[in-house]
Parts: C-alpha cells; sequence; structure tokens
C-alpha cells in the first residue's frame, strides 16, 4: 500500500487510503508510525461493516470514480510490487 501512495500521491486524480477494523484510532497511529506508513487511514469498524458486504482481512481495492471495483486482491502469494505495477496500469489504462 505505501509503494501504490507513492506512486500517486501528487495525482489529482487518484486517492489511495486504507480503511481499518480497529476501533481505537491510537493503536492504527502506532503502528502507521512504527512501520513509518504515510497514506491515509480510515478508521471506523462500522463503516467496513456497513460497506463491505464480507469482510476479510488483507483485501486491497482499486475503485474508479463510478464505484466500479477495477481490480481486487486478498491476502495471497502476490508480491507487492506486482500489485503496484497492476494497480497503475489500471489507473493509467481506463476501460473505454
Amino acid at each position: 500500500m505505501q509503494q501504490l501512495y507513492q506512486a500517486v500521491k501528487d495525482r489529482r486524480d487518484v486517492q489511495a487510503i486504507s480503511l481499518s477494523m480497529d476501533e481505537n484510532p491510537a493503536i492504527v497511529e502506532q503502528f502507521m508510525n512504527e512501520r513509518k506508513l504515510t497514506f491515509p487511514v480510515l478508521v471506523s469498524k462500522a463503516y467496513v461493516e456497513r460497506v463491505l458486504p464480507e469482510v476479510t482481512l488483507g483485501q486491497t481495492w482499486l475503485v474508479d470514480p463510478a464505484a466500479s471495483i477495477r481490480l481486487q486482491r486478498q491476502s495471497g502469494p502476490y508480491l507487492e510490487q506486482v500489485w503496484v505495477v497492476e494497480a497503475l496500469d489500471k489507473l493509467n489504462h481506463p476501460p473505454n
């Protein structure tokens, strides 16, 4: 996520954020600080449960302005750099 955020942080057409299931923002802040992560995090278990049909930790999505999921990955054996390249490709080549 940090690599993707770094790649798109200056773009006006893209926003990289994370959703956290934690209910205590201080825990999330400590986690982010310890790992030197700088992307924004929405901390709201209730929101995540309301917008996601099934909550599984370790999910990543690329959502376009029309709220269509363009790319979805769950925790698995894919390399972080592969995810970044794939996500950037989707961002740079929108569907017709």
